[in-house]
């Protein structure tokens, strides 16, 4: 069973990455014969939290903690929703596409970055400068 995606109808919000975890904890949920209601409970969380992670249009998602509960529950290791060994696509760039206000937030620490960095060096500069000529004075 994997998640069913049509670009059409709806806007994707995960990575190449997350989606195969989605769709391995839930290939691991059926096989154990859980629905997602108990998988969701069994993790303490409301009822249709699983329903959402999935949901491909939907931004809720597995983190470590839940991967590692739900292995205890689904009776296997966290590396079985992991892929092996990665995935090929970049999913940092995807998931900047996904979310533009943590990109605006990265570049704009980007840029400030630069701008302390280029300053830094102007600095270093003037004072290379300033003892040279200082220097050639004596």
């Amino acid at each position: 069973m994997k998640l069913k995606v049509n670009k059409l109808e709806t806007k994707l919000q995960a990575t190449e990455v997350e989606i195969y975890i989605i769709n391995k904890v839930m290939e691991y949920r059926v096989a154990a014969n859980y629905s997602k209601t108990r998988l969701s409970l069994e993790l303490r969380l409301s009822g249709a939290y699983v329903r959402k992670i999935e949901n491909p249009s939907c931004k809720e998602k597995y983190n470590v903690n839940l991967l590692n509960e739900a292995a205890k529950i689904l009776g296997c290791r966290m590396a079985d929703f992991m892929p092996d060994p990665f995935v090929q696509s970049d999913t940092i760039e995807e998931y900047m596409n996904l979310h533009p206000e943590i990109k605006a937030k990265y570049d704009k620490l980007e840029q400030e970055r630069d701008e302390k960095k280029r300053e830094k060096l102007e600095k270093e500069k003037r004072q290379r400068t300033s003892k040279k000529g200082k220097a050639e004075k004596k």
